[in-house]
């Protein structure tokens, strides 16, 4: 007959607490491997982080991996982070097309180009100083560094 205290059945009791503290011990020592082959990887020259983020995805399902590619994509695309790539130029297109009348228009300067935008109703922009009146800068259009 098993010893209770309380109303616990301490046999049982302390048989889950060992289990879960062989199952941490197993855990620390998963880790440790784990880290040993980032380790070797990052010797070998792979970037760590980027191997991470890799092995993260694959470990997803493939639908929830590929909305998150989806997600991504159309966070790159409307930052324009895809611009001066063909993947990029084919985005900037398709989201022109898909774009409102009075949604936002890439000047088509390319990257590194300050982007002259029309923005929708709201609040209006703050006026910016001319550039000789500031010491410089770029202008609307202008590559950034060109002034």
């Amino acid at each position: 007959m098993a010893t209770q205290i309380a109303g616990i059945d301490t046999r049982a009791l302390k048989s889950y607490v060992m289990r879960v503290v062989a199952l941490h011990v197993e855990r620390a020592e998963i880790n440790d491997s784990i880290k040993e082959v980032y380790e070797e990887a990052k010797e070998a020259g792979i970037v760590t982080k980027h191997l991470r983020t890799v092995v993260r995805e694959e470990m997803m399902e493939t639908e929830e991996r590929e909305a998150q590619y989806a997600t991504l994509d159309s966070y790159r695309r409307a930052l324009g982070l895809l611009a001066g790539t063909p993947l990029g130029e084919a985005a900037m297109a398709r989201a022109e097309a898909e774009a409102a009348p009075d949604g936002p228009v890439d000047d088509g300067g390319g990257p590194g180009v300050v982007r002259n935008l029309r923005r929708g109703p709201g609040r209006p922009r703050k006026v910016q100083p001319a550039a000789a009146e500031n010491g410089g800068g770029a202008e609307i259009g202008e590559p950034v560094g060109a002034a």
